[in-house]
C-alpha cells in the first residue's frame, strides 16, 4: 500500500502508519486479511536424516516432465 501511495499520489508514509489507518477505517476488512495468513507446520522428527522433505518443479508436469530433486 504504501508503494501505491507513492506511485500514484507522491506520498511518502511509512507502514505502521498506513496499517493503523487501514485498522481505524476497515476493521472488519483487517480481521478478515489476518485470517488467510499462512499457517505453518511443525515437523517433528526422530533425529537427524531421519525423514526428508523433496521439493518439486512442476513447471513442466503438464507435458509430462515432472522433476524432482
Amino acid at each position: 500500500m504504501t508503494a501505491v501511495l507513492h506511485s500514484k499520489y507522491h506520498l511518502r508514509i511509512s507502514r505502521d502508519a498506513v496499517r493503523h489507518i487501514l485498522r481505524q477505517m476497515d476493521p472488519a476488512g483487517v480481521v478478515g486479511r489476518t485470517h488467510h495468513r499462512l499457517a505453518r507446520r511443525t515437523y517433528w522428527s526422530k533425529g537427524p536424516n531421519h525423514c526428508w522433505h523433496v521439493g518439486g518443479y512442476d513447471k513442466l508436469r503438464q507435458y509430462g516432465f515432472p522433476i524432482s530433486g
